[in-house]
């Protein structure tokens, strides 16, 4: 049959199980299994139950057991054995999440974990542990960096990044453009362009989404223009703030810095607050210096610009001003709740993962 490539069904199988039992060839019985395998005839019961007997007659009990299983009648079994129970404990609920997450089946795993009326530490473990578990491919992550674009979560996006970059996976065309349009929606685009100029070959939605990304730039200095000029409408804090957010995003901190020196009015912690945010983003040390010991002198008991500018030196390997940073917060009774500034590469890939799940479960709720 091999010689004439003539396919096997799931009869012909159970003849070569049986021939090889009569005969007591275990190594060639086993050579089948592999056959079944590779054909995708494991599921079939009268395959698996000649399997079982030539395990069985053989002396073989271990391989008899993996097949009983592994078996896809299995789960049913428990599902009917579930269902049927009138009292469900919490233990009972962690033994069928636990029993799916081992044999890798997370949207099962996740359908008893959804409704289940009360969770523990263990439940939560299970769960967590089956996510880790699982190493994303490229499809995976250029779908997670769509949902972190039409999110706006520039932080799951970086996430993303340093994921890419611990794990040594190039990028390809596909994943390099999803990385490109996230940095341009998400509104950074001296990462975006970073991305681009590093790209060997480029798309048209490569190209689009840089010239949209500039563009909305463009677009807001216009509509800003626009309303003061031909409309004579005095702009308020809350445009200058709109304005501060959209150039601060773009990358260009001068121009930001320098409409907050321009405004007519006088510049309120949150205008600061977002050149802050954004000089830690786009790694600008030298401003976000200066404006977050100013925003520390105007609000000192505001533990924002603290943690902003301890992240800001971490970045920049200035350990000696983390120190100092540290102990003003602590001389002034300022407390940091210990998340991402410090991690090993494993927590870093937990975290990004775990991460990944949370953006994607936010944007099918969002569009359910």
């Amino acid at each position: 049959m091999v010689g004439k490539w003539v396919v096997p069904n799931h009869y012909t199988f159970p003849l070569l199980v049986k021939v090889c039992v009569e005969i007591g060839l275990v190594r060639e019985g086993k050579k089948v299994h592999a056959r079944v395998v590779k054909f995708g005839f494991e599921a079939d019961l009268f395959v698996r139950n000649s399997l079982i007997h030539m395990y069985s007659v053989c002396g073989r009990i271990g391989g008899a057991w993996i097949v009983f299983d592994t078996g896809p009648d299995m789960d049913l079994v428990a599902k009917g054995l579930f269902e049927r129970m009138p009292c469900r404990d919490v233990v009972l609920w962690n033994c069928m999440i636990d029993g799916y997450a081992r044999i890798g089946n997370v949207s099962v795993a996740r359908e008893f974990f959804d409704p289940m009326p009360m969770r523990n530490v263990v439940s939560w473990n299970i769960m967590l542990a089956l996510c880790v578990r699982f190493e994303p491919n490229e499809a995976t992550l250029v779908g997670v960096l769509t949902v972190c674009a039409s999110l706006g979560r520039l932080d799951r996006g970086n996430w993303v990044y340093s994921y890419l970059k611990s794990n040594r996976i190039k990028p390809d065309l596909l994943l390099s453009t999803a990385l490109l349009t996230m940095y341009a929606k998400c509104g950074a685009m001296d990462l975006a362009r970073d991305v681009f100029d590093k790209m060997p070959n480029r798309s048209v939605v490569s190209w689009n989404s840089m010239i949209m990304g500039y563009g909305m730039v463009l677009e807001g200095w216009w509509c800003f223009d626009l309303m003061c000029r031909v409309y004579m409408i005095e702009p308020k804090v809350e445009h200058y703030g709109c304005m501060v957010d959209l150039l601060a995003r773009a990358g260009l901190m001068k121009d930001s810095e320098e409409i907050i020196s321009k405004m007519p009015m006088e510049s309120g912690p949150a205008l600061w607050g977002a050149l802050l945010s954004a000089c830690r983003t786009h790694s600008n040390s030298a401003l976000g210096e200066i404006v977050a010991k100013w925003l520390i002198e105007l609000e000192p008991r505001d533990i924002g610009p603290y943690v902003l500018l301890l992240n800001i030196y971490v970045a920049e390997g200035k350990w000696d001003d983390v120190e100092y940073v540290r102990r003003m917060m602590k001389e002034k009774g300022l407390q940091k709740h210990l998340g991402l500034a410090w991690f090993t590469q494993e927590s870093l890939n937990q975290n990004l993962l775990l991460g990944m799940v949370q953006s994607i479960g936010e944007a099918w709720y969002t569009q359910c």
